[in-house]
């Protein structure tokens, strides 16, 4: 197992990362997902609209990204995603 850490919601760090990956990891079968975000302690009503964006960016978007780049590889080797998801708020 070879882990990498970045920002996920750079698509150049994201891409410098994998490419950096040493020859025996560059061929992913196991996608671990982990990556949450969450900003603010009020209620919705009293929340900053562009912390829900930030939010939003981290914990989905970013995800669907990098998923979306290494699906064809994971299906080609028949490969697994976990997605990992925590529970934050009130």
């Amino acid at each position: 197992m070879h882990g990498c850490v970045f920002d996920v919601r750079d698509e150049a760090g994201r891409d410098a990362a994998l490419a950096a990956l040493p020859p025996a990891f560059s061929e992913i079968d196991l996608l671990i997902n982990n990556a949450g975000l969450a900003l603010g302690t009020n209620g919705a009503d009293q929340s900053d609209v562009d912390q829900w964006k930030t939010m939003i960016d981290t914990n989905v978007t970013a995800l669907v990204s990098l998923t979306h780049k290494l699906l064809p590889g994971l299906i080609g080797r028949r490969g697994a995603i976990i997605n990992l998801s925590s529970v934050a708020g009130s």
